[in-house]
């Protein structure tokens, strides 16, 4: 399979085993970049648009977390985007398989589907600040003298999306340690919005402020190159 442009060397290497690692045009590129982050999708037959998370990405097979289940038949043909740490994909593909109820996606369950890459693969810069699931990471947050527990749902390289036990105000600037694909860090952020969820917590965006001398470096790795550490199977 070969990615669009007439560049011979914007080229697919092959399902060998070193497969997560490809060639776009003299740089090279891996799947690794698009694990954890966001993907959209979108049905060709009603036009129905889908979300979710990237995760896994193995040769042509796709597989994605949603936290909704839906209906999906094999061969259900879709159109893709994925929101990577340096650029944006967009391919075609077709549905392989579902299983419900396997994945994590925050502290409820999540529902697997994956899908075989059937057309061109293109790349594009990345439009927007990309999002990245943070698969169970634990924080605390300090706001004036008064500290919890939160679970830390996704990440972006401004900011921080968490599942807080008690409400924070707008604005309110906090102290945040957290552990993110094993990596600790220290922050200071503000709050952006902390709004109830049906389990009687608090969905709460922060916009990150500023981080501890020790934790920019790791943080940029972790945003911007390396992406998560993720256990071996």
């Amino acid at each position: 399979m070969r990615s669009s442009g007439s560049d011979p060397d914007n080229r697919w290497l092959g399902d060998r085993a070193d497969a997560k690692r490809r060639v776009l045009g003299m740089q090279y590129w891996t799947t690794e970049e698009f694990i954890d982050g966001r993907v959209r999708f979108q049905r060709l037959s009603d036009a129905k648009f889908f979300n979710g998370w990237v995760e896994d990405f193995r040769g042509t097979v796709l597989t994605v977390e949603a936290a909704d289940e839906f209906s999906l038949l094999p061969s259900d043909k879709f159109a893709f985007q994925l929101y990577g740490r340096k650029r944006d994909a967009i391919f075609m593909g077709e549905a392989l398989r579902a299983s419900s109820g396997e994945a994590t996606v925050g502290r409820s369950k999540g529902h697997l589907y994956r899908f075989r890459i059937t057309g061109d693969m293109t790349f594009s810069k990345s439009a927007e600040n990309a999002r990245f699931l943070a698969r169970g990471a634990r924080a605390t947050v300090e706001h004036q003298e008064q500290v919890q527990d939160a679970l830390v749902l996704d990440y972006s390289a401004s900011g921080l999306g968490m599942l807080c036990p008690k409400s924070l105000p707008r604005e309110g600037v906090v102290a945040i340690n957290m552990a993110i694909g094993g990596v600790e860090m220290q922050c200071v952020a503000q709050v952006r919005y902390s709004r109830p969820t049906e389990g009687g917590q608090f969905r709460t965006g922060f916009k990150i402020l500023r981080f501890a001398a020790s934790s920019q470096e790791r943080w940029d790795r972790l945003v911007q190159q390396e992406g998560p550490m993720r256990e071996a199977a």
